[in-house]
């Protein structure tokens, strides 16, 4: 019996179709040698005082502790990255229950996330200031503010648990005129700066305390670990001050590691392609 043929073979690809399809792809030492470089960038970053900045950054969050769930509380929150920007009410009730999280979503206008960076921060605390009109917060009898959170998506150099410089922007984001993060003229006091990252960390350990390690893929890519104190050299001094733990203590470490192969080390893993994208993006080189 004759079997007919239903479907057309595939064409072969032309040369040059599979030339270029060659160039994407990495062998599995390709990988091993990705991975040892990353290591290495991770001590680099670790270990660095003074003499060049080294490409991953491995900047100190100062958080020492991560939730037990079993905390309890009303708490605001602000969260910027990418291109949108969220007001959030987190009530912590304990007893490792699901917390109650009231929020807002906002676009960031294309005209604030290549400004001024002053309007974009205006922009923020007129948010800010809304939210706490529509749900109807205010500072308690006594005077105390309301404690606030803020998840700032973007490479800072942190001086404590609650301050920063700002670094560089990134996803998208190149508004100038901001060198430092400060909190608004609002009834809040901002007891903790974040990245992302960090802020993923905390919120999976509420839900399971062995969660070590967060990452974030989005429109940028980074990742948060818990790391031994001793271990952030460059650190040494500004960490002596805390007291629980000791030098072997925890503490959280926000890799920045999107800006891995900034100092050359992957060049010889990129293609034209690679190089094209990089060179009409709004941060080349990061």
């Amino acid at each position: 019996m004759e079997v007919l043929e239903t479907h057309k073979k595939t064409p072969e690809l032309p040369e040059k179709a599979r030339s270029i399809i060659a160039s994407l792809s990495l062998s599995t030492d390709d990988y091993k040698a990705i991975g040892d470089l990353m290591a290495s960038s991770f001590e680099a970053g670790l270990k660095a005082s003074g003499g060049p900045k080294p490409a991953v950054k491995m900047l100190c969050s100062y958080v020492t502790k991560l939730p037990a769930g079993s905390e309890t509380g009303d708490y605001l929150a602000l969260d910027l990255g990418g291109t949108n920007y969220r007001v959030l009410l987190v009530r912590l009730r304990g007893s490792d229950q699901e917390p109650e999280i009231l929020e807002d979503v906002y676009a960031v206008p294309q005209e604030l996330m290549l400004g001024d960076g002053a309007a974009l921060f205006t922009f923020i605390a007129g948010t800010l200031r809304d939210f706490l009109q529509a749900n109807q917060l205010s500072a308690g009898p006594d005077g105390e503010r309301l404690k606030l959170g803020f998840t700032f998506s973007f490479p800072v150099e942190q001086h404590g648990l609650s301050s920063g410089s700002l670094i560089m922007w990134t996803k998208g984001f190149a508004a100038k005129g901001v060198e430092a993060i400060d909190k608004a003229a609002l009834p809040i006091v901002c007891v903790a700066l974040v990245n992302d990252t960090v802020g993923t960390l905390a919120s999976c350990a509420l839900e399971d305390p062995r969660c070590q390690i967060a990452a974030i893929v989005g429109t940028g890519s980074n990742a948060a670990y818990v790391e031994r104190r001793s271990s952030m050299e460059r650190y040494s001094d500004s960490l002596a001050g805390v007291s629980d733990g000791g030098p072997d203590g925890p503490v959280v470490v926000n890799t920045e590691w999107g800006n891995f192969g900034a100092d050359g080390c992957l060049d010889r893993f990129q293609t034209d392609f690679d190089r094209e994208i990089d060179k009409k993006s709004l941060n080349p080189g990061f």
